[in-house]
């Protein structure tokens, strides 16, 4: 199924991984995950690790503060599936912008950083080929 990667510190990728437990327990780094809802509608998930000590990486609306990796991909009926070329473009663009986070009296502020495109090579899944905003 076609997902979004998305990693502390690099803009996400796209890429194909199998849709089985196991492979999101990979992805993830985690033996545990959630997928909520964060784009205002329910056809998209934002699926995670709950992992403390992971970095963090994004805020993502209703859900707030992430830690780690996490995929974006489509869910239909309880199940996750693939996204299709538009929702990966649309959702590729909204989460370009990494985010690095500062502590300041006691809070966290979140700061977008210049996008880093993270090597083929080092990617997880089967990365295709590059999307237009990775040219």
């Amino acid at each position: 199924m076609k997902v979004l990667i998305v990693e502390p510190g690099y803009s996400p990728y796209e890429a194909d991984i199998e849709n089985t437990l196991a492979s999101l327990t990979a992805v993830l780094e985690s033996e545990q995950y959630t997928a909520a809802f964060p784009f205002d509608n329910t056809v998209i998930a934002a699926v995670y690790g709950g992992d403390a000590e992971k970095p963090y990486n994004r805020t993502l609306g209703s859900i707030g503060l992430v830690q780690g990796r996490f995929i974006v991909c489509g869910s239909r009926r309880g199940r996750f599936v693939g996204l299709t070329r538009e929702q990966a473009q649309r959702y590729s663009r909204r989460l370009h912008f990494p985010e690095k986070f500062e502590e300041r009296d006691g809070r966290l502020y979140s700061l977008p950083c210049d996008p880093k495109i993270k090597p083929k090579d080092e990617r997880l899944g089967d990365p295709g080929r590059f999307s237009f905003f990775e040219r």
